[in-house]
């Protein structure tokens, strides 16, 4: 089964409704199945060789007011960045090129973490 990841459903959270610019930033985190077109080709060549695996990928979601999207974002990255710190992971940042963000972004960041067993650096 193919699962959309988490942005999908907290997107249409708010649908319909006014929010209050008083009460924003929300901030939202969700976890959903990887699967398919989501999973990372390392880890499909893991379950042709050992046989069934779980993952899950979480998402960080912000709804907030437009005059201050570039602050908001860049608390997001310092707050995962600070993560991968305090969990001693060796990770680096990439800002993506315009043609692999979707319509609604004006600056995606991926995060990465560098996996010793793969000799690759994966997604988180």
């Amino acid at each position: 089964m193919v699962y959309p990841t988490a942005e999908v459903a907290l997107n249409g959270l708010h649908q319909g409704q006014i929010i209050d610019p008083g009460i924003l930033p929300l901030k939202y985190v969700a976890q959903t199945p990887v699967s398919g077109r989501n999973m990372p080709p390392q880890v499909e060549m893991s379950v042709v060789s050992n046989g069934f695996i779980s993952l899950k990928k979480s998402k960080c979601f912000v709804t907030l007011n437009l005059k201050i999207p570039k602050a908001a974002l860049e608390e997001m990255l310092n707050e995962a960045e600070e993560l991968c710190k305090r969990l001693n992971l060796t990770h680096r940042v990439l800002e993506l090129c315009a043609g692999d963000i979707g319509f609604q972004s004006a600056k995606t960041y991926d995060i990465e973490v560098w996996s010793p067993g793969s000799a690759e650096w994966l997604g988180v």
